[in-house]
């Protein structure tokens, strides 16, 4: 009788401690269960970044590219400035007053280059797909003065007025993910910030709309030309801007 008791009472502890050496060997990713009716069940899931940044100028949340002749960026990176407008303020009538020149809209092409109805405001495309949490900081850089060809005459004082920065993501959609500062500059303010990420930036593409996205018009109020009274002769100016992308450390 003491042998079947001793018996019936090691087979009873040898399941406990084979149930016990289970439970310590549990996968991570095993569902718990705290009691009859309590469980507990994980999810994964593995991002990895790609390994090309496409070069795409469409306008964000349209398959239509720009018509202004303007491929992209076609050196790729993970961070990169994919695109950005020129300005062309068309043609304006010399004046004893100041004045201001808006900054034409941009009209678009389908895939095959065939022209559409529809226009785009200016904008500066960036896309990051290095998937840290790295920030960054678009800047822009008046060059020169405007000048003619021959660099015989210039506009003497003329500033470009970036009024309305629209930060959007890659679908179009107005973002808080990066901020738009607007800036007025020339060719001594030097660097000026653009767009930059803020504490809630997540990985894809952005774009500074310069001007309401939804525009329809030839023209945009969010880009001007300032021209001073009395400050140029009748010519053909223009200018370069340099356009630099910065990465920046993450925020907390």
């Amino acid at each position: 009788m003491k042998k079947t008791v001793f018996l019936a009472t090691t087979a009873v502890l040898g399941g406990l401690l084979a149930s016990t050496v289970a439970f310590a060997d549990t996968p991570a990713n095993q569902s718990t269960y705290s009691d009859a009716t309590t469980g507990k069940s994980t999810a994964n899931v593995t991002l990895t970044k790609p390994d090309k940044n496409p070069v795409q100028p469409n306008v964000p949340g349209k398959p239509d590219n720009p018509s202004d002749g303007n491929p992209g960026n076609t050196n790729t990176a993970d961070l990169m400035l994919k695109y950005v407008s020129h300005f062309d303020f068309g043609s304006k009538e010399l004046s004893a007053q100041s004045s201001k020149a808006p900054v034409k809209t941009i009209g678009l092409v389908d895939a095959n280059g065939k022209a559409t109805n529809e226009k785009t405001v200016p904008y500066a495309k960036v896309s990051d797909t290095r998937g840290t949490a790295e920030g960054w900081q678009l800047k822009v850089k008046q060059d020169a003065e405007f000048q003619n060809a021959a660099k015989t005459n210039k506009i003497n004082g003329a500033q470009i007025n970036i009024a309305t920065v629209t930060p959007v993501d890659g679908t179009g959609v107005t973002t808080t993910d990066v901020q738009g500062k607007s800036q007025t500059i020339d060719q001594t303010t030097g660097d000026a910030i653009i767009m930059s990420t803020t504490g809630a930036h997540h990985f894809g593409e952005y774009s500074a709309m310069f001007g309401n996205p939804t525009e329809t018009g030839d023209t945009t109020d969010g880009v001007q030309l300032l021209i001073p009274g009395n400050s140029a002769l009748a010519d053909d100016y223009s200018t370069t801007l340099t356009w630099t992308l910065e990465s920046v450390p993450a925020k907390n």
